[in-house]
């Protein structure tokens, strides 16, 4: 309680992983959630020991921390966050153990030179980072069907990456079905709620390299399981054993993926419809899809559709509505076989939730089988949520597109193409929008926004917009940037409509939007823009590849780089290190040529000569895809480094 501003670390990011006293770059978000605005503060970004930062003060830091670089934020208006970047080196501190996982922290107004609510609060260290010399293997993703048969094909994909510093072996992945809802790695045996599916061998990578393995298993059912339609899970762990040394050994378990098993059916809403905004006590139109993803026949049904304040509802069987939700319609639905799907366009008329204020934002709910009258083989994907839906009259201006180059010569001519819609009830009068450049992902809602915040590009005006009219316009400037603008921290594209709230609309904080990176740099820009080859070829087969190459920079390209022709078991590429070969166990070049020299905004289409090989880490019948990579090496300076290469979306062929 009280008067004043109050500074936290909002968020500390860093790399996965790094070797000691390697350049080291973190993101730190800070915001001010006071009730007053805030003074200018230092920020010093520290790597700990422990995952608890020591308290501010004068005197000198504990062993367990060493600094990595510091920056400061501008003064904070209420509620506002910004972000910044620290590029500092990733030295150890003193008391840190050999190869140890540390902490990456941040600390806020650490000499105490702003008088906040609260003091004790200024602190962050809850991102570990790797550091040292090592593999580090983690699963990424992993993708299992939502319902599986008893004593059925069940076939699960998992991606496992390597973000440690070195090379990695082969190491095995097991994959589990489980009645809980996460995996740990345990000495010996696993428990008895879970149950092994399958076993993987997961290729060497190199650092930043990922691989996707498929594994088809038939899934059993863990002792304690509650039966029927028991509530289970599939994950994965990649060296199971911890035989096999990493960085961190604390990421080897991959998200859980949630499956329904046995015999049965599975109604979901698929998609469902809302308006932007709606004038209270009026109807308004809705597209309700409903599939079966069971794999058995599902009898007729029906859909309950809620207005709610929240995005989530009680069906009525659960007892007496809240009164934060109000039933609007319900769709009946036919009797749907497995894999089927229907679409109900319905017209529902608004009615407020008793507890809604007048102008607050609303969700559309729909929930299938809201009378719980099937029996399906997972009761907790019934739901759908739409909006949020704005309750009034007036109009709603929303940026829903910025557009513009990839890049741009610094203080350079700039033109973006922003795109404004009226989604609101009432038609708008003329207004503004603005075009900037900003580092944050999301703009400041309060304007002017500060100076370190965003540049802007330029204006223009727009015309009056009807109910649901949209208008995009060009928006000329100049690429400048901010004052204390970080130059290692990307820049974005974004756009403010209306900044000076001269246009009374239903909601007035979703007027801006950040959309793409561009790069305010000068340099070329290679970018492989297609691929193209004939696919279903048997292996070993040669075949001429069509690949088009542009240089999207703000320089022409002098010389020549060359362009290499890649098959791989990965539907995206990887890119290597500066130096270092692009061929690894999960892709292999087959075939190269050089580009020539290109002018800005220039392309050409090489044909490439292939021939279809199998990489080492390819298993038999496993889909093979051909990318293009250009520039290999990196030998090439360019303003962009992560864009050289591309994949065909089709595989060519297959392993044999």
């Amino acid at each position: 309680m009280g008067y004043g501003p109050d500074l936290t670390v909002r968020a500390v990011t860093g790399p996965a992983s790094v070797r000691p006293g390697d350049p080291l770059q973190a993101k730190v978000t800070v915001c001010n959630t006071g009730t007053a605005s805030s003074n200018p503060a230092d920020v010093m970004v520290l790597l700990s020991t422990a995952p608890s930062l020591a308290a501010r003060g004068p005197g000198p830091r504990p062993y367990t921390e060493a600094p990595v670089g510091n920056f400061s934020v501008p003064a904070l208006a209420t509620g506002q966050c910004t972000t910044g970047t620290v590029q500092g080196s990733a030295t150890p501190p003193p008391m840190s153990p050999p190869e140890q996982p540390l902490y990456l922290g941040a600390v806020v107004d650490m000499p105490n030179q702003v008088m906040e609510l609260r003091e004790d609060n200024n602190t962050r260290a809850d991102t570990l980072v790797g550091v040292g010399y090592g593999p580090d293997l983690t699963v990424v993703t992993l993708d299992a069907p939502t319902n599986a048969p008893l004593s059925g094909p069940f076939t699960v994909s998992a991606k496992v990456c390597n973000v440690g510093t070195t090379r990695s072996s082969d190491v095995p992945m097991e994959v589990y079905v489980t009645n809980e809802p996460s995996l740990s790695v345990v000495a010996g045996p696993p428990p008895m709620s879970r149950i092994p599916m399958g076993t993987l061998t997961v290729p060497a990578l190199e650092p930043r390299e990922c691989v996707t393995r498929l594994l088809n298993g038939t899934p059993n059912v863990p002792g304690g399981t509650v039966m029927p339609n028991p509530t289970l899970y599939v994950g994965a762990i990649v060296d199971p054993m911890a035989s096999f040394q990493e960085l961190r050994e604390d990421n080897n378990v991959s998200p859980l993926s949630r499956f329904g098993l046995g015999s049965g059916p599975d109604l979901v809403v698929r998609t469902l419809t809302a308006p932007a905004s709606l004038k209270s006590s009026t109807s308004f139109w809705t597209d309700v899809k409903v599939c079966n993803e069971g794999n058995d026949f599902a009898p007729p049904s029906t859909v309950g559709l809620f207005l709610s304040t929240t995005p989530t509802v009680t069906p009525p069987v659960q007892g007496p509505p809240p009164p934060s939700q109000v039933q609007v319609g319900t769709v009946e639905v036919s009797s749907l076989s497995p894999g089927a799907c229907a679409l109900y366009p319905k017209t529902v008329y608004a009615v407020l939730p008793p507890e809604a204020s007048p102008t607050q934002p609303l969700y559309l709910v729909a929930q299938a089988d809201v009378n719980q009258q099937q029996v399906e083989l997972r009761e907790d994907n019934n739901p759908r949520v739409a909006g949020p839906i704005t309750v009034g009259n007036g109009p709603d201006l929303v940026v829903t597109d910025v557009t513009g180059p990839a890049s741009a010569i610094p203080n350079g001519p700039l033109t973006l193409t922003v795109t404004v819609c009226n989604v609101g009830t009432d038609a708008a009068g003329p207004s503004q929008v603005m075009g900037v450049l900003t580092q944050e992902e999301t703009l400041s809602t309060v304007f002017p926004p500060p100076p370190y915040a965003e540049s802007p590009v330029g204006g223009a005006s727009l015309p009056p917009l009807a109910v649901g009219q949209c208008v995009s316009t060009p928006v000329s400037g100049s690429a400048s940037a901010a004052p204390t603008a970080d130059p290692s921290t990307p820049r974005l594209l974004g756009a403010r409509v209306d900044p000076a709230n001269q246009v009374v609309e239903l909601r007035e904080d979703n007027n801006t939007r950040v959309t793409s990176r561009i790069v305010v740099a000068s340099g070329p820009d290679l970018v492989v823009r297609s691929v193209t080859a004939p696919t279903g070829l048997p292996q070993y087969s040669a075949f001429t590849a069509q690949v088009q190459v542009c240089n999207e920079g703000n320089m022409s390209l002098y010389g020549s780089v060359p362009l290499d022709l890649v098959i791989s078991t990965e539907t995206a590429l990887y890119t290597p290190g500066q130096g270092q070969p692009p061929f690894t166990q999960v892709q292999l070049p087959v075939g190269g040529v050089m580009v020539s020299s290109l002018d800005v905004g220039q392309c050409t289409t090489l044909p490439v000569q292939g021939s279809l090989v199998r990489p080492p880490a390819a298993t038999p019948g496993q889909p093979l895809y051909l990318g293009a990579l250009v520039d290999a090496p990196n030998a090439l300076l360019e303003v962009r480094e992560d864009n050289n290469a591309l994949t065909m979306a089709t595989s060519i062929g297959q392993a044999q």
